[in-house]
């Protein structure tokens, strides 16, 4: 960490929007001594952000955070924004250049896919078949949730029929086509000011990126290849 303190952020819902919620929230750990508590008041379906100095946090990589609330209703914490425990990890500056290099990347392959549908298609041709690919590169977490639902319902013992079955089968070749376009989520990150995480993006994303911009290199030489090769035999 290279600020002075952690930065725990906070979110809940409750039944009863209207009333307070007071409680405690105490930062532990079961394998190294020292504690961190503080006393919490505030509403629910708001954002807060409370400062933990680090001469507070117990050196150890596992922590236990732990709010206990005073006579206080059912509590919901949204797993993706409802808990943030956050550090200070390097400028905005460093993390903009971490932007700039995924978008550069993702940029990349776009114009590999773009280039091999021109060597196929015409200009125009490519850049629509270009844009429908990133659009459903784009919105694969929407397609990815259709294809959970329709799995849910088979898998429960509905009668989907054949039509959801082969709308699902259909849903996975497309996502399995447009996979490398998928840009990592670097935008959200950046925007939402957390440190962007380039070794494992790149070990998570990276594999699939350059496999299919090797791909599409490859395919994209190929037809150029083949094309040539036909104007001097028909010539």
């Amino acid at each position: 960490a290279q600020g002075t303190s952690l930065i725990l952020k906070t979110k809940f819902f409750s039944e009863q929007k209207r009333k307070k919620v007071q409680g405690t929230w105490i930062l532990t750990s079961p394998n190294a001594p020292g504690d961190w508590e503080v006393e919490f008041s505030g509403y629910p379906y708001q954002f807060y952000e409370l400062q933990i100095p680090l001469s507070e946090v117990p050196e150890s990589r596992v922590l236990h955070l732990t709010f206990k609330g005073r006579s206080s209703p059912h509590l919901i914490f949204p797993r993706s924004v409802g808990v943030r425990l956050l550090y200070d990890n390097g400028s905005i500056f460093k993390n903009y250049c971490y932007l700039l290099l995924f978008s550069l990347l993702n940029m990349a392959v776009l114009i590999a896919l773009a280039l091999s549908l021109a060597s196929m298609f015409s200009y125009a041709v490519a850049i629509f078949v270009t844009l429908i690919v990133y659009a459903i590169g784009l919105s694969s977490n929407f397609f990815s949730s259709v294809i959970r639902d329709l799995s849910y319902e088979q898998f429960a013992g509905a009668d989907s029929g054949f039509f959801a079955t082969v709308s699902s089968w259909v849903i996975r070749a497309g996502l399995l086509i447009t996979k490398g376009v998928k840009p990592p989520e670097v935008i959200e990150m950046f925007s939402d000011g957390t440190s962007i995480p380039i070794l494992s993006l790149l070990v998570e994303w990276g594999p699939g990126f350059l496999i299919y911009t090797l791909i599409l290199i490859g395919l994209g030489i190929y037809i150029l290849t083949k094309k040539e090769i036909d104007k001097i035999l028909q010539a």
